[in-house]
């Protein structure tokens, strides 16, 4: 059985995630631990809660924010998750508040709030993928974006003015072993349970 490792950040889904995980056959050990932060193991940053709250909580551990950053194994920010592994956020335009900048960007404000099932213009894992992954469509909760990055594999339109097109925002973005994911993979169904699976297995 496949095992990963969950930061159990306080506000945050984490629970949630611990029972989906549960029930994809994945193990899931929530852990603050610096060797099992360090380790090849899968690392999850769960989603919910404020990119303030999280960035201030993952530096009340001398030794956290390094230890992320130096991981080799795959880590996935999940949501809030994935606004945390972004440099700054309009949630928290504070100087002082930096997130871990694995992607050189500001998470900005959305016009409204963006919530409810949409389809992924892009797939965002495989080359060639199959029929059932060339439409992805995921469930979305979030007043805060990602902007279009050279990082980005997966993108959403959200709806804007009555006047304008609809503005383009990243799904999915990866860099390395860092994958930031936008959308509830764990609220998503059968394509959550797909994408989530690929990204463990590969």
């Amino acid at each position: 059985m496949k095992s990963i490792n969950i930061l159990p950040t306080p506000g945050s889904n984490y629970k949630r995630l611990f029972n989906w995980f549960k029930s994809l056959d994945i193990e899931p050990n929530l852990t603050l631990e610096k060797v099992d932060l360090a380790s090849p193991t899968p690392l999850i940053l769960p989603g919910v809660g404020s990119f303030f709250s999280q960035i201030r909580w993952i530096d009340s551990y001398s030794y956290m924010r390094e230890v992320l950053l130096a991981r080799s194994g795959l880590t996935i920010g999940i949501c809030a998750g994935c606004h945390v592994l972004c440099k700054t956020s309009d949630e928290a335009p504070s100087i002082d508040t930096i997130g871990l900048n694995v992607f050189n960007c500001n998470v900005s404000l959305l016009t409204r709030l963006h919530i409810g099932f949409q389809t992924i213009e892009t797939n965002p894992m495989l080359h060639n993928p199959p029929p059932e992954r060339q439409k992805i469509v995921a469930y979305f909760c979030h007043s805060f974006g990602v902007p279009v990055l050279t990082a980005t594999v997966a993108t959403y339109s959200v709806p804007m003015t009555s006047n304008c097109s609809p503005a383009l925002y990243s799904a999915i973005i990866r860099k390395h072993n860092f994958c930031g994911i936008q959308f509830h993979p764990e609220m998503s169904g059968h394509y959550g349970n797909l994408i989530m699976k690929d990204l463990i297995n590969e």
